[in-house]
């Protein structure tokens, strides 16, 4: 289910596409050699967020440090503030308003420089436009209407830029519906590609609505065994998790949490683990 063969020699070619084409040989050499020591030792459990951090770690050991995706993820942030009203709106009028706006911050999971070769605009606004069609299971839903209802601590795990936005949406409708939910918000606690921290959270405005904590990695996930204290804390107190994206599922599904997972199938792996074309949106609880 997890990190297989698949997962590993894509994570290879991207590590060999990410040298410096200027660097040294043994340099390079060196870099390889590495990655195949690590992926070599990469199992289901440990999955490929942790492997693909611990190539980063390696990265900057070797040639210094990462690319730098702040520009990138100002952008998408701006670019989905300027939508904000107008989904607002949509999700406001709509006869089921949690579902839609579970259905934007799905959509919003395409915001992903990792996971896809190209981040298309023309993409991102065609997927926002077919919102309505992106399937929600109706048994997981009726579960997450009963949670809220019953309120206690509410932990939603963001995963990247801009779709950050519609996660401020999504949080927004359920303090204010549920009032008895305490929710708290948890970002990457450190830069990792265009994945949200809190400087993202601060851009667009979800630091004045909730509670937002940093997860204490630079890991593309959410994995307890590399977690802060105050986020392992926050990850077993609560009542019910919201979680974004792949990372997140990859690092938690193998734990015994029950959450509520929500993401678009963008890689081979993840089309074939749930047998659904690329974009598709899962909406999964794992109880």
């Amino acid at each position: 289910m997890g990190f297989n063969k698949e997962c590993s020699e894509c994570i290879y070619r991207k590590a060999m596409l990410s040298m410096p084409e200027n660097a040294a040989e043994d340099k390079k050499e060196s870099f390889k050699t590495g990655v195949e020591l690590i992926l070599e030792n990469c199992s289901e459990e440990i999955g490929a967020p942790v492997a693909a951090w611990e190539i980063d770690v390696l990265y900057k050991d070797v040639f210094g440090e990462l690319k730098d995706f702040s520009a990138i993820k100002r952008k998408y942030n701006d670019l989905m503030l300027k939508m904000e009203g107008d989904i607002r709106k949509e999700i406001y009028s709509s006869e089921e308003p949690l579902k839609r706006a579970l259905q934007y911050s799905m959509v919003g999971n395409y915001i992903d420089f990792i996971a896809l070769e190209n981040v298309s605009e023309d993409k991102l606004s065609e997927l926002i436009d077919q919102v309505d069609g992106f399937h929600i299971d109706s048994d997981a839903l009726e579960d997450l209407y009963r949670d809220l209802e019953k309120g206690g601590k509410l932990l939603y795990l963001t995963d990247n830029c801009g779709e950050i936005v519609f996660d401020k949406l999504l949080i927004e409708y359920i303090s204010e519906r549920y009032p008895d939910a305490d929710i708290t918000v948890m970002v990457r606690g450190l830069p990792i590609s265009n994945d949200s921290t809190m400087e993202d959270a601060v851009q667009v405005g979800l630091t004045d609505m909730v509670r937002v904590v940093g997860n204490g990695t630079a890991i593309g996930g959410t994995p307890p065994d590399h977690l802060s204290p105050e986020a392992l804390k926050y990850l077993y107190d609560a009542d019910i998790i919201l979680s974004k994206g792949m990372g997140n599922y990859e690092t938690l599904c193998y734990k015994e949490i029950s959450a509520y997972y929500i993401f678009l199938c963008k890689c081979h792996h993840f089309m074939e683990l749930f047998h659904k074309p690329q974009f598709t949106g899962i909406f999964y609880h794992k109880k």
